[in-house]
């Protein structure tokens, strides 16, 4: 299967902030990297990790979220579009900023040394009963998404970037309520063309979810 590099410029309506002010703003909403406390219930669940990667694009100086595809025929979530991460391990002592980084560094590459964890941001519960914590980090520059990536075929077809801003404008989502475990929620999905490539991504479910989060908050618009 061939890996795809992609980096996607298009950018949105919503007003384009420098990076620094992005990371203040989340640095301010998230909670501390040694925070224990989760809204999802995790001694009650197997933990998982993803790393949200941000990263400062280098001709438009735009913050960029890094985000990968799983090949088509993986038996969890095949074709999906996802963050690095992944299940805890026992060498990972209990930590979920550990887990983030391994999985970062064993799907796309990006050693620890390379990225700056900023924050967690609220634990969820996954379909299959994870606890997933997500890591929002930096990656710290220069990184350039066409060199600075080595993907693992095994669990990433491609990776691409979208401006994080394309995140915080409602006109670019689409929403409907869903019924999960006797409640109400709200099921987001994001397309994404990628100008390089002209490849169309579908970014969903629980990715989506923490993405729209992140970049309310980055981009001062109304948290959800």
């Amino acid at each position: 299967m061939i890996s795809l590099l992609c980096l996607a410029t298009t950018i949105s309506s919503t007003a384009s902030y420098p990076m620094d002010h992005h990371i203040e703003r989340i640095r301010s909403y998230g909670r501390p990297l040694d925070a224990t406390f989760s809204n999802a219930q995790p001694d009650e669940r197997p933990k998982a990790s993803v790393l949200v990667p941000l990263f400062e694009h280098s001709e438009t100086k735009r913050t960029h979220v890094l985000l990968t595809k799983r090949p088509e025929n993986l038996k969890s979530h095949p074709g999906q579009v996802c963050f690095p991460g992944g299940r805890q391990e026992e060498g990972d002592l209990g930590d979920d900023v550990l887990t983030a980084l391994r999985e970062t560094k064993e799907e796309v590459g990006v050693p620890h040394e390379r990225i700056d964890p900023i924050c967690k941001w609220n634990s969820i519960e996954s379909v299959n009963g994870l606890c997933v914590t997500p890591v929002v980090a930096r990656i710290k520059p220069p990184f350039n998404i066409q060199s600075d990536l080595t993907l693992c075929p095994r669990e990433v077809e491609a990776a691409f970037s979208v401006p994080i801003e394309f995140f915080a404008n409602e006109k670019n989502v689409a929403e409907r309520k869903i019924d999960w475990k006797g409640g109400k929620f709200t099921m987001r999905t994001y397309y994404y063309t990628c100008s390089s490539s002209g490849r169309e991504f579908k970014i969903w479910g629980l990715t989506a979810g923490i993405i729209h989060h992140v970049a309310q908050v980055a981009c001062d618009e109304q948290a959800a």
